[in-house]
């Protein structure tokens, strides 16, 4: 029989076990190249990374809720040309806002078909990819969608403030929230318990499908906002970026299993 003090490293190793991991490769990478520890360095991958760590802090809220979200790399791609193609003719704070709101929208409709419709989460996300690629490929015409003319436009993530970008204060503002929400919020403990048991947590009186409807949401929102962000950055976009953006939520550490998920290990999860 393991003793309390066995139970306790265990737990204590389970929750931070993915530090263990990015501890021994960042020292590997700092060791192995001179460059790579230097903060020139690190705010590059910051900045690259930023939508990626958006992207998996929000998908982390649907696999707490007992969810998953496989449509996050079609949506990235769709907010991202929508903004793009807009932002050719349209100011760019209202092509970032249709962006945004391009992945809300999807959010909404896969909560609505996963929850209400009580469709698997798996399987309606899975078709909802499809739907929205073909979508993406249609905006442009399946063309690159080129904004050099348009540097206004690059202002959401090439903008600087104390030598780091935008699209990073972006990233640390957006988890940070996410985290408080989380771990902090009755939202937060509603989420955990959707996911860790749904019928007690309805008898309860947690209002469980609306919990998961708000983490759809908040996903797509994310998806979208980071498509944006690097369509911004890199002032172009098309419809075959994103996918691999699944990856960013599994890679995350958001457990299948959903408790004890945090936003650290999205954040940890991403390579460096």
């Amino acid at each position: 029989m393991m003793s309390r003090g066995s139970l306790g490293l265990r737990g204590r190793l389970r929750r931070s076990g993915i530090l263990l991991p990015f501890a021994v490769l960042f020292i590997v990478l700092s060791v192995a190249s001179g460059s790579f520890f230097s903060k020139v360095n690190l705010l590059d991958i910051l900045d690259q990374q930023a939508s990626t760590l958006i992207i998996a802090a929000a998908g982390t809220l649907v696999l707490v809720a007992g969810g998953i979200d496989l449509s996050v790399g079609a949506t990235y791609a769709l907010a991202g040309v929508s903004a793009a193609h807009l932002a050719l003719t349209m100011p760019p704070l209202v092509a970032i806002g249709a962006g945004v709101a391009v992945g809300l929208v999807v959010g909404l409709v896969n909560g609505v078909i996963a929850t209400f419709f009580r469709i698997n989460s798996l399987s309606a996300t899975l078709a909802m990819s499809f739907v929205i690629s073909g979508l993406a490929s249609l905006v442009p015409s399946g063309n690159l969608v080129i904004d050099y003319s348009r540097p206004a436009f690059g202002d959401l993530a090439r903008w600087s403030f104390l030598t780091v970008n935008t699209s990073t204060w972006t990233m640390l503002v957006v988890v940070a929230i996410l985290a408080v929400v989380l771990s902090r919020t009755t939202a937060g403990r509603y989420m955990y318990a959707a996911g860790s048991n749904a019928e007690a947590a309805r008898l309860a009186g947690v209002r469980v499908q609306r919990v998961r409807l708000l983490t759809f949401v908040l996903s797509g929102g994310a998806a979208a906002l980071g498509g944006v962000i690097d369509a911004s950055r890199v002032l172009s976009a098309q419809a075959s970026n994103g996918q691999t953006a699944l990856t960013f939520t599994v890679l995350a550490g958001g457990s299948f299993t959903p408790p004890p998920a945090h936003e650290t290990k999205p954040t940890l999860g991403c390579r460096p």
